[in-house]
């Protein structure tokens, strides 16, 4: 057996590179997919620096997040685990947005 993360993210960049819409969706942390409506406003209006996006996945994984544990992973390592997901999973969305 084994527990799954997943996240998903698409990301609305305007003329300036910066965010005009976000959505983030975790799943596997919680009793149903979580939407991150806390992490996403943190994204809105806002170039995408690696500083941005820290304080996203960092809401994401500690505010928005409500893991379980058990014999498969510690809440501590699945938060761990959401905060590095984000941070990749809105890098990736950013990028497609920019084409």
């Amino acid at each position: 057996a084994q527990f799954q993360v997943a996240i998903a993210a698409v990301i609305t960049l305007d003329r300036k590179k910066r965010c005009e819409k976000a959505s983030l969706v975790l799943m596997g942390v919680g009793e149903m997919p979580i939407l991150g409506k806390d992490s996403t406003a943190a994204l809105i209006g806002k170039q995408l620096t690696d500083d941005v996006i820290a304080t996203a996945a960092e809401i994401a994984a500690q505010k928005e997040a409500d893991p379980g544990e058990d014999l498969h992973a510690t809440i501590a390592y699945r938060r761990h685990l959401v905060n590095v997901l984000v941070k990749q999973a809105i890098k990736t969305a950013a990028q497609r947005a920019e084409g």
